[in-house]
């Protein structure tokens, strides 16, 4: 029973290091995430703030 604990265990912290190694090796995106797709339509409000 320990000896299935133990390579449960062991299997866990090799798929957390690969998926970490995995995203760590990715190029990184060029465009910024807080960057919106569809530009502002800055003449949207008036002068008064309305």
């Amino acid at each position: 029973m320990q000896t299935l604990i133990v390579i449960g265990v062991v299997a866990v912290v090799l798929f957390l290091v690969f998926a970490v190694v995995q995203f760590a090796s990715r190029p990184p995106r060029m465009e910024s995430r807080w960057d919106d797709s569809v530009p502002v339509n800055k003449g949207q409000w008036g002068d008064d703030g309305d």
